[in-house]
């Protein structure tokens, strides 16, 4: 919900309440994202949602950098969390739902489809912090950086077809 809700609703709803919205959301049929299970269990979890339905996005000062250096084709889509709990990290996981987040995207109609990952190349990135992805992922599944407003803070996009 953190893209979703202004930082004081976040916080006044955190926990409970932010997960009775999340909930609410999933009920009425918005587009929320992505649950990647082994064997029947839950392994991951992938945020991918319409860009217009996370407000934060659209103050985001890497969503603005990345729109006035080259507009996205709309609709777009953004993948803004992956969370895979410790023992499945490190086994395509990650891959697998942002694969399927980007065919999930098509599906729906977006034209493009970004994300906001870190560069480990250009500062390390801690386990807490690699919530958004890792930029090397993201070029390997076909996204194109198209600005980059910190060091360590690309945007990368990919074009999806009609």
């Amino acid at each position: 919900m953190w893209f979703r809700l202004s930082g004081a609703r976040f916080r006044s709803g955190a926990g409970d309440a932010n997960r009775a919205a999340l909930r609410r959301l999933v009920d009425a049929g918005a587009p929320t994202g992505l649950i990647a299970y082994r064997s029947g269990a839950p392994v991951g979890w992938c945020a991918v949602a319409p860009r217009r339905d996370q407000p934060r996005l659209t103050r985001s000062p890497l969503v603005r950098a990345a729109e006035r250096l080259r507009p996205a084709l709309e609709p777009v889509w953004a993948v803004t969390c992956l969370y895979l709990p410790p023992a499945h990290r490190g086994q395509g996981v990650a891959r697998a739902l942002v694969r399927a987040a980007v065919d999930h995207a098509g599906s729906a109609g977006a034209r493009t489809i970004e994300a906001y990952p870190r560069d480990p190349q250009a500062r390390p990135v801690t386990a807490e912090a690699a919530y958004v992805g890792l930029l090397p992922l993201f070029a390997d599944l076909g996204f194109q950086e198209v600005a980059r407003p910190w060091p360590a803070r690309p945007v990368v996009r990919r074009s999806l077809p009609m």
